[in-house]
């Protein structure tokens, strides 16, 4: 006889598997703070370069207006002006990092947990069900 309950227990269990496990997996490799510290890093990295690209293309972009003006331009106030731009990006981009890691690594030890309790019930149906003989094969 089929127990309803279980075969939705397994397909809820199956689904978690197929979907988030993986990654649920690998945040619960990490405490919370590491894991948020090292993706801050990758997050700080990644904006770091993405801005030198920008720059770099910028001026690449606007050489030749670059040239002419080279003795007008004030590149104290130009440095400064960008060192600015940086830094609330960064600190924008950071803030939303956080947030973000935050909440992914507090959803993944949330399904995790869920995911354990389902298989501790299925465990326990299991158990229940060798106890009463209902799981035994008829041949």
């Amino acid at each position: 006889m089929l127990n309803i309950d279980k075969i939705k227990l397994m397909t809820n269990l199956a689904i978690y598997e197929g979907q988030d496990a993986q990654n649920n997996r690998i945040v619960n490799t990490f405490f919370k703070n590491d894991y948020i510290s090292y993706n801050m890093i990758k997050a700080f990295i990644n904006l770091t370069v993405s801005f030198l690209i920008f720059v770099v293309m910028y001026f690449i972009y606007n050489a030749e207006d670059i040239v002419e003006e080279i003795q007008n331009l004030d590149f104290i106030n130009m440095g400064i002006m960008l060192a600015v731009i940086y830094l609330i990006t960064l600190s924008l981009y950071l803030t939303i990092s956080y947030l973000l890691y935050d909440k992914r690594y507090n959803t993944a030890k949330k399904n995790f947990k869920s995911y354990q309790l389902g298989l501790k019930r299925l465990n326990r149906t299991y158990e229940l069900s060798s106890k009463t003989g209902d799981g035994k094969k008829e041949e």
